[in-house]
This record gives C-alpha cells, structure tokens and sequence, in this order.
C-alpha cells in the first residue's frame, strides 16, 4: 500500500525543513551510553549521529508544522487506518516485501536477531529523546489533531522511523535483493507517524539518519556477521521454494 501518494504535493514544504535542518550543526553535548547487543560504546557516539532538529520558530520548523497540517488536512479513512496500523510498530509489516511466510515460527532466528537490535534501537532512541527533548506537533500547535496516542516521549528523532529504518537495514542484509522494497516499506512506515500528527518530517528523517549510523556500525561486528549469515541460511529454503 502506497499510503505517500496522497502526501506528493507537501514536498516543497519538506524540502524547505530537510535543507534548513541538514545545515544545522551537530550536538555538542555528551550523553553516556551502555553497551548494546552489537553496539561498541567507543566506536558509537549518539552526540553526533545526526543534526540538532530546527530550531524553534526557525523557517525549518515552521515548514515542519506547515506539512504536518497539510497532510492532516487530506489524510484519508484509509490513511489514518494505516496509521494506526503503524502505532502497532509490528515487524510484521515487511510481510508484504518478503512474503507471508516471514514468521516467528518459520525465522525464529532472524526475528531474534532483529529482536536484539530493536533492544539496541529502543536504548538508543530514548538517550537520544533525552538529549533533545523536542516537543511533538500537538504540543506546538492545537490545530494538530493525532488519530493515535500521543507518546509521552520526546518527538526527535522518531522512534517508529528509527525502528523502521534500522529493520529495514538488517533485513537488506539478509534479502539483498529486496532493498529498496524494504527501505520503500520502511518510509510509508515513517510517514505513517507525520500521518498520525505525533512527528513531523525533520523527525523521521533523523531517525533514518540515526538508523545509517547505527547499521553502519554494526556490520563492523563480527558477532553481528555471523548472526547475518546465519538468517541467510534459515531463509534460504523459503526462497528456492518461492522460486519453484
């Protein structure tokens, strides 16, 4: 489902958010982090994994505001049921790229992988909320009306848009020849959050910053490697069976 196609005509505004925010410098300010799953603490610094989000009242943030008001205004019954699908924060929602039989009980290892790495994400991304303590689109105007709870957590960056991306990222790994379905699956799945009116735009894009960061530094791990690979071997037999 291609839940961004109503979404074309906010672009310019987007645009506008993502130049401003990209010149921005990076944070300055040191957060200590524990050691994750397939993380190494000297080689990861969430400081400086992305830029500040838009200032306040800067342009950046007021087009920010601007695309999360337009897109409310023609969301469909549809979208905001995609939305809501997407609050769920289900991995299953790459069902539709690897196919139905991408299950728990078929991938018990590849889930426990992505599993390992969503403890990885979920840390980080909170430290990170921490760091920047970004108010969400409903906080910065009334006139935003979220069809889903509204987190209490900070808005920068996008948890669900770091999840989606970094899931995205192992899941390339291991079905080489579905990336850019899967990364395609992963920004519907982020701009289902601009949908629900809980981020704006500048938040997902930094969650699929955060999440380059965070896989550039796993497959540097050797643990991480093996386990890769090991997926690659539990997934095989379904796909000779889909090619058959």
């Amino acid at each position: 489902m291609k839940v961004i196609k109503k979404t074309l005509i906010v672009l310019s505004f987007v645009a506008s958010a993502l130049f401003t925010f990209a010149q921005t410098p990076t944070n300055t300010k040191r957060v200590d982090v524990t050691r994750g799953n397939f993380l190494s603490v000297q080689a990861f610094d969430i400081n400086h994994a992305i830029p500040e989000p838009p200032k306040d009242e800067s342009l950046a943030a007021s087009a920010d505001l601007e695309t999360v008001l337009r897109v409310q205004a023609m969301r469909t019954e549809e979208q905001i049921a995609w939305a809501k699908t997407v609050d769920k924060n289900s991995l299953y929602m790459y069902q539709s790229v690897l196919g139905d039989w991408f299950t728990k009980e078929n991938t018990p290892i590849t889930v426990a992988l992505i599993r390992l790495v969503e403890q990885d994400t979920n840390g980080l991304s909170l430290r990170m909320k921490a760091l920047y303590k970004r108010p969400r689109p409903p906080t910065v105007s009334s006139l935003v009306q979220p069809c889903v709870a509204v987190p209490f957590s900070g808005s920068y960056p996008s948890g669900h848009s770091f999840q989606a991306y970094a899931r995205a990222a192992v899941l390339a790994e291991i079905f080489p020849d579905k990336r850019d379905a899967l990364f395609l699956r992963a920004h519907e799945i982020a701009w289902g959050r601009i949908i629900a009116g809980v981020h704006f735009p500048t938040d997902i894009e930094g969650g699929r910053l955060f999440a380059e960061a965070l896989m550039k530094e796993m497959l540097k791990n050797p643990q991480f490697i093996e386990q890769i690979n090991k997926s690659r071997t539990e997934v095989a037999p379904f796909l000779v069976k889909k090619a058959a």
